[in-house]
């Protein structure tokens, strides 16, 4: 099921939520939410933007997913249904504009940020782990 919210192209708001698609496999739920970010929205930011707002996208779910793109021209949904994983060959253009990927498994209470200093296709991301509200970064 996927809602669609209109927007207003002129706000100021860093993050503004763009539309979701609330997914079942196996009897569980999956929720994928896209929003557009600004250009200087930081990391920092965009997890505490995820982590206030998470209790108000859960649905029931076991896994909520946020996707942020710079251009939401270009914002959909990965092609492969209850998966937050975009494959680059496959969706290189949307792959392109993506910020970041914050996906939250409810079950655990363990989040994960993929944050692109420059897009989804091109950059490295960095890595962030979330648990009980305890951060621990990836080690390079």
């Amino acid at each position: 099921m996927e809602t669609v919210v209109q927007t207003n192209k002129e706000s100021e708001e860093p993050i503004i939520f763009l539309r979701k698609r609330i997914e079942t496999l196996d009897f569980k739920v999956y929720v994928v939410l896209l929003f557009k970010v600004v250009q200087a929205l930081k990391k920092a930011e965009i997890v505490r933007y995820c982590r206030r707002k998470k209790d108000l996208y859960m649905f029931g779910a076991v896994q909520v997913t946020y996707v942020f793109f710079d251009d939401e021209t270009y914002a959909d949904f990965p092609k492969q249904a209850a998966r937050d994983l975009y494959k680059s060959s496959e969706e290189e253009i949307v792959a392109k504009h993506i910020k970041a990927i914050y996906t939250s498994n409810i079950v655990n209470g363990f989040s994960k940020l993929f944050y692109y200093q420059q897009n989804c296709f091109c950059g490295e991301a960095e890595e962030a782990y979330y648990l009980d509200g305890f951060v621990r970064k990836k080690s390079k």
